[in-house]
């Protein structure tokens, strides 16, 4: 039993899994803060008043103001931006975790419960092995797996599989999530389909509507899918327990448990945001990018990564090549290229015209200059060379996704609605002009 407890916890799983994983997840949370968070800063510190999540916390936090929060959010954004990227270490990983959570912690404004299971799982991202893509002259069943040192050349290609104990917990976390929502179910009014009915979007009504046409009763219809949800929740459960298990063992029945989970798991969080009304975020997104790396074939997710990673391989080598010449010619024009991206991140700050916007491209130039100054006086400029690229592309995607999203139109319509509310009418229609320039000039 302690061999199978041991086996369960620490044994094979392919590197392929967890570097996707902290990846696409860190990708897609940067995206989501951007434009569903930083919307709604407005709302922070209004009229003086917050309550936090924890009431310690009120006793050392002043009380929360949109500058802070929206500069909050936008950091948060860059740090998970720039560990995707470009992965700086396991601090990197849990100060995004620190401030991504003092980030809903610090008022009962944000309630999303899956802003807390986020929480975890950036915690559990501290944890994960550091691996790199693979390189592209090695055959695509290897994975290259880094040293925690940095300094160091990359390790040898090593074999695909490693021992994440991490990833292991995620998985059980998020059965854990699955088997508590479907415990929730079992409740009558669910049981009966008035909870569904009741949260039902039009196309589920056109499909209800039909089916009465065809002579299915209304109540069969809806205790139909309520308790098919309830089943394929439990499966679902099932199968993030026994996910680790396929990349250590050839059981076809752990192949075909780990394959109608994932059907089930799409199945299940694409019909939830086509047929209901829900307002949760880009959980469903999160949890169908989970059953991509838990439940696909590692084969299939390591043929889909190789090419962007060889990509992204050959424009890290050019890119080398030029930052090793320029620093050989002159270490002058190692530092304008680093205050040029400087710069760039100031400018963007400003640009953006968010409360808080501008202090963070004031604080993201600072780390550009800061640590390309002090990886000189190391000694280790090459190294950190590609943390300081990746923050200064992450400020160029902040901006791009901020203006070209409505991230700036929300915040301000929503400003200028609370402002009208209040009778400030002429500051009401400022920010009314506002968001109606800044929704003539976006894209998305």
């Amino acid at each position: 039993m302690i061999r199978a407890w041991d086996r369960y916890w620490f044994g094979p799983v392919n590197a392929i899994r967890p570097y996707l994983a902290v990846k696409i997840i860190l990708c897609l949370l940067a995206y989501d803060v951007w434009t569903l968070r930083v919307p709604v800063g407005w709302r922070y510190g209004s009229d003086g008043f917050n309550v936090a999540h924890f009431g310690w916390l009120d006793g050392i936090q002043p009380v929360p103001w949109p500058g802070l929060y929206v500069g909050l959010m936008l950091s948060v954004g860059l740090l998970a931006l720039v560990c995707a990227l470009t992965d700086p270490g396991r601090w990197a990983r849990a100060l995004l975790a620190l401030l991504f959570t003092y980030g809903w912690a610090m008022s009962l404004l944000d309630v999303f419960q899956h802003h807390y299971f986020l929480s975890l799982v950036l915690v559990l991202f501290v944890a994960f092995p550091r691996v790199a893509a693979p390189r592209p002259h090695r055959t695509l069943g290897t994975i290259a797996a880094t040293t925690t040192d940095q300094s160091a050349d990359p390790a040898p290609m090593t074999p695909l599989t490693v021992s994440a104990w991490a990833f292991v917990l995620l998985g059980v976390t998020v059965a854990i999530v699955y088997a508590f929502t479907a415990v929730a179910k079992l409740d009558t009014e669910w049981l009966t389909g008035i909870v569904l009915q009741r949260l039902a979007a039009p196309p589920l009504l056109s499909v209800e509507a039909w089916a009465e046409r065809m002579g299915v009763p209304a109540n069969a219809f809806w205790q139909a899918p309520a308790v098919g949800t309830l089943i394929a929740e439990a499966l679902i459960t099932l199968g993030y327990l026994l996910a680790p298990r396929p990349d250590a063992a050839g059981h076809r029945w752990l192949r075909i448990t780990s394959w109608v989970a994932f059907l089930l798991a799409v199945g299940f969080h694409a019909s939830a945001e086509i047929m209901l009304r829900l307002s949760i975020g880009f959980f469903s997104y999160y949890m169908v990018v989970f059953a991509c790396v838990y439940f696909l074939p590692a084969s299939l997710l390591l043929a889909a990564a190789t090419a962007v990673a060889r990509l992204a391989t050959w424009l890290a080598s050019l890119s080398s090549t030029v930052w090793r010449a320029a620093a050989a010619t002159s270490i002058s024009v190692t530092l304008i290229e680093v205050t040029v991206l400087a710069g760039i991140a100031g400018v963007i700050g400003f640009s953006l015209d968010l409360p808080g916007a501008s202090t963070v491209g004031v604080l993201t130039a600072a780390v550009l200059v800061g640590g390309a100054l002090a990886a000189l006086a190391a000694g280790r400029l090459l190294q950190v060379r590609r943390h300081l690229v990746a923050t200064g592309l992450a400020s160029l995607v902040m901006w791009t996704v901020i203006t070209q999203t409505s991230a700036r139109v929300d915040y301000y319509t929503g400003l200028s609605q609370f402002l009208q509310g209040r009778g400030d009418h002429a500051a009401a229609g400022e920010t009314a002009d506002k968001a109606r320039r800044y929704g003539s000039s976006r894209l998305l």
